[in-house]
């Protein structure tokens, strides 16, 4: 027989796998039909017909199949990570008005943050920016009052407790971007005693 002959008729027997397929209904809007059915038809140039519609949402699908355990997984270490962490201060940036202000008022205002978090923080800490571009103060907090604000985000109104205690000397931005000093840190209050600079407090 010959064996050429042979591969070719094999080649165009269908495998059982492909044979139990099962049909899954896919909703897709109009415009992006097109755009697929577009390329589809570019493709089909190249490759005698053998790319479809069906063929390239498979590829789709078995790449998707082939990605998504290593971004499960990556995720789910982030995730032992951070619980593995123990952070028991939030640090909020400030300006330097920010410090008569909580000697006047005895809290912080209008602060965005996580509320699964929220049990284990005990401390609030000021950076605050220029000139002095430092960590400065910390406080024990007394409690979290949370605040619906107009434009229905969720934010919190922090309660400190008395005495405060200024950080001598400050922990300094250093050779850092200010940039990183923006938004609400989680980190130790240890860190923060033990730092030299910012980035030292970073978790």
């Amino acid at each position: 027989m010959n064996k050429d002959f042979e591969n070719d008729i094999k080649s165009l027997l269908v495998p059982k796998t492909e044979r139990e397929k099962k049909q899954v209904a896919l909703f897709l809007p109009p415009y992006k039909i097109e755009e697929l059915d577009e390329l589809v038809k570019e493709l089909a140039k190249f490759s005698n017909g053998q790319v479809n519609r069906n063929v390239l949402l498979e590829k789709a699908v078995d790449n998707l199949i082939k990605t998504l355990p290593s971004i499960i997984e990556e995720y789910e270490l982030v995730e032992k990570l951070e619980e593995d962490i123990k952070y028991d201060t939030i640090v909020c940036p400030s300006l330097p008005s920010g410090l008569d202000f909580i000697e006047k008022y005895d809290r912080w205002e209008f602060v965005k943050l996580d509320s699964t978090k929220i049990k284990n923080v005990k401390y609030l800490a000021l950076y605050v920016g220029a000139p002095h571009s430092q960590i400065k103060v910390y406080m024990e907090i007394d409690r979290f009052e949370e605040v619906i604000m107009t434009d229905k985000q969720k934010k919190y109104v922090i309660h400190l407790k008395r005495p405060y205690y200024y950080i001598e000397p400050g922990v300094k931005l250093g050779n850092s971007n200010s940039i990183i000093t923006r938004g609400v840190k989680y980190t130790a209050l240890e860190k923060i005693l033990g730092a030299k600079e910012y980035k030292d407090i970073l978790l």
